[in-house]
């Protein structure tokens, strides 16, 4: 397996050491399919290109506060190859999707969050957004580990809240949801929101493999969002 990193030891054995001048990457995303350039910085010791189009000359400018581009386009386009290369690298496997395991005996049940939605909209991604029942909404990318039974718990609060679906806590607001319904390989289920109700069970039987599980809380006016907090348990099977 190739790793991008260089071992330490010669530096801390001897400073007389042909230590070459690294290129180093960061790229924050924050989508669910990222975009070539998007907040990148590609980094020498001497030099940072933001964005792929902004070159800052650290040590004349630390604070990054003029833009040398046009006056240094070597290093422009040397830096620009180097995020290329990071980026046919990293990019071959971007397709994929990073399942979250439900199922397993390591983890049982396993706790799924708002946060890991995919496709759609935004996924809420600060508490604020569930205190006010944003009507979001995307899918979770798991592996069932084991066939067998499984038990859903469709919440909008997490089970430390303990408070019913429709119902709103301090700096929050209330939702009018009266149905609920989950869907995962192939399997669609609904069924009603009860008034008190903290949440909405519902079970299948699956069998292994890599699938989509979504889930919906809707209100009579068509109003939908997403269930925040889903918690899947494989119920044991108990020989006679």
């Amino acid at each position: 397996m190739k790793f991008d990193v260089a071992s330490l030891v010669p530096l801390l054995k001897s400073a007389d050491v042909d230590w070459p001048d690294r290129v180093l990457v960061t790229d924050s995303q924050r989508i669910d399919h990222p975009e070539k350039w998007r907040q990148s910085a590609v980094m020498t010791d001497r030099w940072r290109l933001v964005n792929g189009k902004m070159l800052y000359d650290i040590h004349a400018d630390p604070g990054q506060r003029d833009d040398v581009s046009t006056a240094h386009p070597e290093a422009v386009e040397t830096l620009r190859q180097a995020y290329e290369n990071w980026w046919a690298d990293v990019s071959r496997r971007f397709d994929e999707y990073c399942e979250i395991v439900i199922g397993s005996d390591q983890e049982n049940p396993t706790r799924l969050t708002c946060h890991d939605w995919h496709g759609g909209d935004l996924p809420p991604w600060d508490q604020t957004h569930i205190l006010k029942g944003e009507p979001a909404n995307g899918f979770w990318a798991v592996e069932v580990a084991q066939a067998g039974a499984y038990e859903f718990s469709l919440r909008r609060w997490p089970k430390e809240v303990d408070r019913p679906i429709n119902a709103a806590i301090p700096g929050g607001r209330a939702i009018q949801a009266t149905q609920a319904r989950l869907t995962i390989g192939g399997i669609d289920l609904t069924g009603p929101v009860g008034t008190d109700a903290n949440e909405v069970i519902f079970r299948a039987s699956l069998k292994p493999g890599k699938m989509r599980l979504q889930t919906w809380l809707t209100s009579d006016d068509g109003t939908s969002r997403g269930a925040y907090f889903v918690y899947v348990t494989r119920i044991p099977t108990h020989a006679s």
